[in-house]
């Protein structure tokens, strides 16, 4: 709910486009921390349990911060053109269809301990920084 308050207030300054990117940098920043700290809990120095999950839902409420700046931002972009069709429904069906096949191929990385999930998050985030470089240069 922060992120899109906080997307609201940027849309008098910045383009949706703009937003987004600084979306997908806290996604980026999120993520690039809760794999730092994993990194560590795993194979330098354990954490207690109590600040790991402090750890996870921290960058977890950063990436929901910066997932929800970034895709209010894209849904706006995708459906500018298609005001006069339902284009909205069929954005979701594939959005959320995207989100069931990311979460289907975590499950395959799972191996009981927490370091693959913010190395799955972080190779995701670094993906999404990589095509909007690609497709929104402008």
């Amino acid at each position: 709910m922060l992120g899109g308050i906080f997307s609201k207030r940027l849309q008098n300054k910045h383009s949706s486009k703009k937003i987004m990117s600084y979306g997908l940098l806290i996604i980026a920043f999120a993520t690039a921390v809760f794999s730092l700290i994993a990194l560590i809990n795993h194979n330098l120095f354990a954490f207690p349990s109590y600040i790991m999950i402090a750890v996870t839902i921290l960058s977890q409420m950063g990436c929901a911060f910066g997932i929800c700046m970034a895709t209010s931002n894209a849904l706006a972009l995708a459906l500018v053109d298609y005001k006069h069709a339902t284009a909205s429904s069929l954005f979701g069906f594939f959005y959320y269809g995207l989100i069931s096949l990311f979460t289907f191929f975590m499950g395959f990385l799972h191996d009981g301990t927490l370091l693959p999930m913010p190395l799955y998050f972080l190779g995701l985030s670094c993906f999404m920084m990589i095509v909007n470089r690609i497709f929104l240069k402008n």
